[in-house]
């Protein structure tokens, strides 16, 4: 892995904080067998570099079977993280996070991790109100070096009517060694727009064909206005009994569950408080 000397220097990077992720590599635990235990391969701990960029010390203990985007949560836990477990594809970490500017606009960032998918990622889009202004893109990706195979061109973004879209130069059929997603890597997408977030959806396109269909989804921070209810997991207009029974009987551990309020892949007390706050009709 390589990343530029001057975002690794403390001097020009003030308040930066560095994190190392290790992953480990197990055919008795792959996407095929048991997609859960697949998920727990990865640690991560926080670095200490010196003056010259080079790492010098490690702060903390090694945060085990987390990938080291949970660190920006852990740092921020009003950042929005879902798991994203795909049954014979792999499992997928989405985090987003919207920063007020003060002057009427909002910095959005996103970050996606593909911990174990053979098919990667090959396009990103986001869903967006056609009144909303979006300037500022951004894309960052993994600078391949050293005789590695992979096409590092960026991918182009683009404002499609209510998307921000994000995608591949060249689709897997045209170049197998395209700029996609690949396992054990995450890539960085931004704009600013100047709206609030609120909750939305992102799709993720896969790059390579195969069994599965070809996108997934996830809940993520965006600019545009949904019919959307927290608690309401029946769809009815109202959290009520029926969506208490649901967060009952999800009680405990869980991925990819919307009874899971505050994200943390368990159901339990807390979110049962947050239900209970939302009771009655939706706004």
């Amino acid at each position: 892995l390589q990343a530029p000397l001057s975002e690794v220097l403390p001097s020009e990077n003030p308040g930066a904080s560095y994190f190392f992720e290790a992953q480990y590599v197990c055919p008795d635990e792959n996407v095929e067998i048991n997609i859960v235990n697949a998920a727990d391969n990865v640690s991560y701990r926080k670095g200490i570099l010196n003056s010259s960029g080079a790492l010098s010390s490690y702060d903390g203990d090694t945060v085990a079977k987390q990938p080291a985007v949970y660190a920006w949560k852990a740092a921020d836990p009003t950042v929005n993280l879902q798991w994203r477990a795909i049954t014979g594809v792999g499992n997928f970490f989405i985090a987003s996070q919207a920063y007020d500017n003060g002057n009427g606009t909002w910095d959005y960032e996103y970050v996606v991790h593909n911990l174990d998918s053979d098919r990667s990622i090959g396009s990103v889009s986001i869903d967006v109100d056609e009144s909303v202004t979006l300037s500022q893109f951004g894309f960052r990706d993994v600078a391949y070096h050293s005789g590695e195979p992979w096409d590092g061109t960026d991918w182009p973004s683009t404002r499609v009517g209510n998307e921000a879209r994000w995608n591949t130069a060249e689709p897997f059929s045209a170049n197998p060694n395209g700029n996609a997603i690949r396992w054990g890597t995450a890539y960085n997408f931004r704009f600013t727009a100047d709206s609030e977030p609120t909750t939305g959806v992102m799709t993720l396109g896969y790059f390579k064909d195969g069994a599965g269909g070809d996108a997934f989804t996830a809940e993520v921070k965006a600019p545009i206005s949904l019919d959307f209810c927290s608690g309401d997991f029946d769809g009815d207009g109202q959290v009520g009994f029926s969506d208490l029974t649901s967060m009952l009987a999800e009680w405990g551990f869980c991925f990819n569950c919307p009874e899971d309020l505050d994200g943390n892949f368990n159901v339990n007390f807390e979110d049962l408080l947050s239900l209970l706050s939302l009771y009655g009709p939706c706004p």
